[in-house]
């Protein structure tokens, strides 16, 4: 469902900074400015590939869900899963962003749902808080970057924005087509058929039987 805002604000107080409303989404952003991380020789900055990100989501019947990707370095790791674990947010996926790099972060996925927002939002905080992610930073006018903007925004068809010297693009709900209206495929698409010969297809998933 639709929220605001102002209906994240208990949440927002718990996770100790200022959020921002994507589409349907309240997010809030804990980039890793404290971590030194190459990738074949090249310095990686926070807002490229270091930034955790967190959304919280409202449904119709009053509940919340909670779902992150979240930075972490190779030391922090186990910790933050037992306290994530232990607040009742599960580890959906742990993988890396980079392909080779120095020194070793992880990603991992987080995903909670309950009736209390505040809650998880608590549980997030204490599991951060045992991690090196430092506070937030004032807000700031960021410099800008080298590139032809313009001929990205047209590309994207969006209007990117810099941020610690990245240029980044994220379509927005009038950027994307409606969920109502299909994706245009091409004239000649069709699409896949069914199996018509598998063992499945008369009485359903096989048993162990069937395999022997």
């Amino acid at each position: 469902m639709t929220t605001t805002l102002a209906d994240w604000a208990d949440v927002r107080g718990v996770l100790g900074r200022p959020g921002d409303m994507r589409r349907f989404m309240y997010h809030t952003a804990f980039p890793r400015r404290d971590l030194r991380v190459c990738s074949r020789g090249i310095l990686i900055r926070p807002a490229l590939a270091l930034g955790t990100h967190v959304s919280f989501v409202r449904y119709a019947d009053g509940s919340t869900l909670l779902m992150g990707d979240i930075v972490v370095s190779e030391g922090e790791l186990q910790t933050f899963c037992d306290l994530l674990h232990r607040h009742g947010i599960m580890q959906s996926a742990l993988h890396k962003h980079l392909l080779a790099h120095e020194s070793d972060v992880w990603w991992v996925h987080a995903h909670a749902h309950g009736h209390d927002p505040v809650a998880l939002a608590r549980g997030l905080r204490a599991a951060l808080e045992r991690t090196g992610t430092p506070p937030a930073e004032p807000a700031g006018s960021a410099p800008p970057v080298d590139l032809d903007t313009i001929a990205i925004d047209t590309a994207m068809g969006v209007k990117g924005a810099a941020d610690d010297g990245i240029y980044r693009c994220a379509p927005t709900s009038a950027a994307r087509p409606s969920p109502t209206v299909p994706w245009s495929c091409p004239p000649d698409w069709v699409p896949p058929r069914p199996p018509t010969s598998s063992r499945w297809a008369a009485g359903g998933p096989p048993s162990a039987a069937t395999w022997s």
